[in-house]
């Protein structure tokens, strides 16, 4: 009989996170390195393909990836060895050195990152549409 992860409450106060677990004690079982903890909405190689998912602070409470791991088949791995299917125009970058750039703002200069966010970017040519935006367009096609 498989097990249902129940909710769990996470708390972000300032650059620190809480996790607190449900009430009693689930019967859930990991393997490691995975360990019992909230579901991050970004725990998955997949989930790195999209530049705006929302977090919610209640998740599920269940088997996780410990920091900067990333579940694919079944395993934790880091994100150099995830493979992500990107939208179209857009690649996988594991660790990105600047910050993408958009249609909005091609004629500023680009930002260094301060962290690593893997996920997809534009391909070499093509800028984001819009801010927080899953879209890549040509730089031709700008507004001018």
């Amino acid at each position: 009989m498989p097990v249902h992860p129940v909710e769990c409450l996470r708390v972000l106060f300032h650059n620190l996170e809480a996790v607190i677990p449900p009430p009693g004690k689930p019967d859930i079982r990991c393997t490691p390195p995975k360990f019992l903890g909230c579901i991050r909405c970004d725990g998955t190689c997949q989930s790195l393909a999209s530049r705006n998912a929302v977090c919610l602070h209640i998740c599920r409470y269940g088997c996780v990836c410990p920091k900067d791991t990333y579940e694919q088949d079944n395993q934790c791995v880091p994100a150099s060895k995830c493979v992500v299917n990107c939208p179209e125009n857009m690649r996988f970058d594991p660790c990105p050195k600047f910050k993408e750039v958009t249609c909005d703002t091609l004629k500023e200069k680009q930002i260094k990152e301060d962290s690593c966010r893997p996920g997809c970017v534009c391909n070499p040519g093509y800028v984001l549409a819009k801010a927080f935006e899953n879209r890549c367009v040509k730089v031709s096609e700008c507004p001018k």
